[in-house]
C-alpha cells in the first residue's frame, strides 16, 4: 500500500508541478495595432510634404547627417497613420531627380570596366 501510495503521489506531484496557474482573467495580449488604423497616433506628430520635401533636398545636396533625418520624417508619417500610397508621387519625383542619363550610366559602365580589367591584369 506505501508504494502505491508513493506511486501515486508522485503522479499527482508532477501534474500539479507543470499545471499552468489558475487566472481570474484570460491572458491579454498587447499590440501595436490596437487602436484604430484610421486614427492617428496622438503621440506622433506629421510631418508635413514640405517638411520631407526640404530633408531629402538637403540629402540630395550630399549632407550625410541627413539620411537619418529623412528616415524618420518617413517613419513618423507612416506612424501618423498617413498611408504609404500618399507618398507615391512624392517618392516618384524624389526618385525621378536620382536618375541617371543614359550618358551618365554609359560613363558610370565604362569605369567600372576599367576598373574591372585592372583587376584582372594585377590578378593574372
Amino acid at each position: 500500500m506505501n508504494a502505491n501510495l508513493l506511486r501515486n503521489l508522485s503522479f499527482h506531484a508532477r501534474r500539479l508541478r507543470f499545471s499552468p496557474t489558475p487566472t481570474v482573467t484570460a491572458p491579454t495580449c498587447f499590440s501595436s495595432r490596437s487602436h484604430a488604423p484610421d486614427k492617428p497616433h496622438s503621440l506622433v506628430e506629421d510631418i508635413s510634404d514640405e517638411e520631407l520635401k526640404r530633408r531629402v533636398a538637403k540629402l540630395q545636396e550630399g549632407d550625410a547627417e541627413a539620411i537619418p533625418s529623412v528616415f524618420e520624417a518617413i517613419l513618423q508619417r507612416y506612424l501618423a497613420g498617413k498611408p504609404i500610397e500618399a507618398d507615391q508621387e512624392l517618392m516618384r519625383g524624389i526618385l525621378g531627380k536620382w536618375t541617371l542619363s543614359e550618358d551618365e550610366e554609359d560613363e558610370s559602365d565604362s569605369h567600372w570596366e576599367e576598373i574591372d580589367d585592372t583587376d584582372n591584369e594585377d590578378g593574372v
